[in-house]
């Protein structure tokens, strides 16, 4: 076995099995797929190997899929990898299938824009984000974040058959908060 050293977790994540993971006896499941625009992520889970204070043995993580790609930096030896902790790790899958977010990102929905006329597919705003799951950040829930333009992603996922769409944003890419 392998000690992560540097600020790093040891994770495992199965190339074929990294995009479910099975929680007491519910799937959470994430939706691998791109839009034109890339505002969608494609996440991979994994599972905590030997963590740290936040995230330990057997936790699983949404984490982004460029870390397990092979030949990948980050890969020891078969599906065992050790990765930064840092913002690229998105969130923790909690018991209850909601997601905790780690490493300075926060979760919210997006703000739909507001015409004269309704709209009957509204569009949302690329730079603004209610918050309602700040994790480990300065920010509140129920707070309206101002971002970076397009910083803000959508992480799509299915818990107990019910399909849900969370957007994720690194705390470093927010310009100001609404008062």
């Amino acid at each position: 076995m392998y000690i992560p050293t540097n600020n790093k977790v040891l994770v495992s994540c199965e190339s074929s099995q990294k995009d479910y993971v099975l929680i007491g006896e519910s799937i959470f499941k994430t939706a691998n797929l791109y839009e034109q625009n890339y505002r969608i992520k494609s996440p991979t889970i994994c599972t905590v190997i030997e963590g740290n204070e936040l995230v330990h043995e057997n936790d699983a993580l949404i984490c982004h899929h460029h870390l397990f790609y092979t030949p990948s930096p980050y890969h020891l030896y078969d599906n065992i990898f050790s990765i930064p902790f840092s913002k690229v790790l998105f969130a923790k899958i909690l018991q209850n299938g909601s997601l905790l977010p780690i490493c300075g990102n926060v979760l919210g929905n997006r703000i739909n824009k507001v015409y004269d006329i309704p709209a009957i597919n509204p569009e949302t705003y690329n730079d603004r984000l209610f918050i309602t799951h700040s994790g480990y950040t300065k920010y509140s829930n129920g707070q309206i974040i101002f971002t970076r333009p397009s910083a803000c992603y959508d992480i799509v996922y299915n818990w107990n058959n019910e399909q849900k769409t969370v957007t994720k944003v690194s705390e470093d890419m927010v310009c100001a908060i609404a008062k």
